[in-house]
C-alpha cells in the first residue's frame, strides 16, 4: 500500500495510561512528533502518520477505572495535538493479561473513539485468546499474556483490518 513505511516505536513495557499523561512517559509522543518534523516527515501529500495505541494490560492489573482511563487517554491524545500531531489515532482494546481482561479499560478504550476528532478503533486484541488465531494454534504463550507466533500474525492482521476500516490510504 505504501512505498515507504517508517516506524517510530515509543512504547514502554508495563506502563499505565497515567504514565503517558503525567508520568515519566508523558513527553515521548511529543518528542517523536518533533523529531519526525525535524527530518521533514510531516503530514501532507503522500505522507500519512498514525499513532497505533495498544496499551492497557498494566491498567487492568492496577485496577484503573473506566473514567480514569478515558480521561487520561483523552489527555494524551490532546497533548499529541498540542505537539502538532494532526494524524489519526487507532486505539486497540488491549487489556488481556494473565488470562483475563478488564471490561472497564476496554469500555474506556472504546469511549475515546471519535471519528470527528481523528480517533478510530484499533483491533480487539483481547479477543485473540485460546485457539482463535487460526483454529489450531494458540494465540498466547503459556503465561496467558504474551503472543505466540500465531498470535503475533493474527494481531498484525487485526491491525491491518482495523486501519482499513478508516479507508484511504489504508485500503
Amino acid at each position: 500500500l505504501f512505498d515507504r513505511v517508517v516506524l517510530v516505536p515509543v512504547a514502554v513495557d508495563s506502563t499505565v495510561v497515567s504514565d503517558w499523561e503525567t508520568g515519566f512517559a508523558k513527553d515521548r509522543i511529543a518528542v517523536a512528533i518533533r523529531r519526525l518534523a525535524a527530518r521533514g516527515i510531516v503530514i501532507g501529500t503522500n505522507v500519512t502518520i498514525a499513532i497505533l495505541w495498544g496499551q492497557g494490560e498494566s491498567d487492568k492489573t492496577a485496577g484503573t477505572t473506566q473514567t480514569a482511563y478515558t480521561n487520561s487517554l483523552n489527555a494524551v491524545i490532546a497533548a499529541s495535538r498540542t505537539a502538532g500531531f494532526a494524524g489519526t489515532w487507532f486505539v486497540a482494546k488491549q487489556t488481556y493479561i494473565s488470562g483475563a481482561a478488564s471490561s472497564a479499560v476496554q469500555a474506556a478504550q472504546a469511549a475515546v473513539v471519535n471519528h470527528g476528532s481523528g480517533v478510530w478503533a484499533g483491533p480487539d486484541a483481547d479477543a485473540l485468546i485460546g485457539n482463535t488465531c487460526n483454529g489450531s494454534s494458540a494465540c498466547r504463550q503459556a503465561d496467558v499474556t504474551h503472543w505466540t507466533d500465531a498470535g503475533s500474525i493474527s494481531y498484525a492482521a487485526a491491525w491491518k483490518t482495523a486501519m482499513a476500516s478508516f479507508g484511504a490510504p489504508y485500503t
